[in-house]
């Protein structure tokens, strides 16, 4: 009963680009998964995704990827957990209900070798950091809607355990 209560996103995620969806409703936000950062004695996010790209134009901001690494997909877990909670709070900002959905995330790269036991469970704490209340990790073709609905997650790929 209460995974009816629940959400459930579709989050795809790679160094150029994060698109995540409301799997009932349809509602989207996909951009750069890059944070308008703040330096200082603490580093403090100030703005995500698209809106991070204006901010850093109009005041002295660092424009940061955290999942721009050239050996894995997470470059840095704490700022990537900011800016895939700064998606989900722009995909329910009209909403009154506090989320804690069920996430699929699906990251879109493919590692020489495949992910490794450390990788997917990075991949899980960024989503349980994010606020998710339960995470899937996906790794293979495009989930179909039927499937996302269902969780009932199909061939041509695997849930990465």
């Amino acid at each position: 009963m209460l995974r009816y209560l629940r959400p459930t996103v579709y989050a795809q995620l790679g160094p150029d680009r994060l698109a995540v969806r409301d799997v009932r409703t349809g509602r989207a936000y996909a951009a750069r998964p890059v944070a308008a950062v703040l330096t200082g004695p603490t580093r403090k996010v100030v703005r995500v995704g698209d809106d991070a790209l204006t901010a850093s134009a109009s005041r002295p901001l660092q424009l940061v990827n955290p999942f721009k690494h050239p050996r894995m997909l997470i470059a840095d877990l704490t700022l990537g957990q900011q800016v895939l909670r700064g998606f989900l709070d722009k995909l329910y900002a009209s909403s009154l209900m506090p989320r804690q959905p069920v996430l699929v995330l699906h990251p879109r790269v493919d590692p020489e070798g495949g992910f490794t036991e450390i990788e997917i469970r990075a991949l899980r704490e960024l989503g349980r950091g994010a606020g998710a209340s339960r995470v899937l990790v996906w790794h293979g073709r495009e989930l179909l809607q039927r499937e996302l609905l269902s969780l009932q997650l199909g061939s041509g790929g695997k849930l990465l355990e």
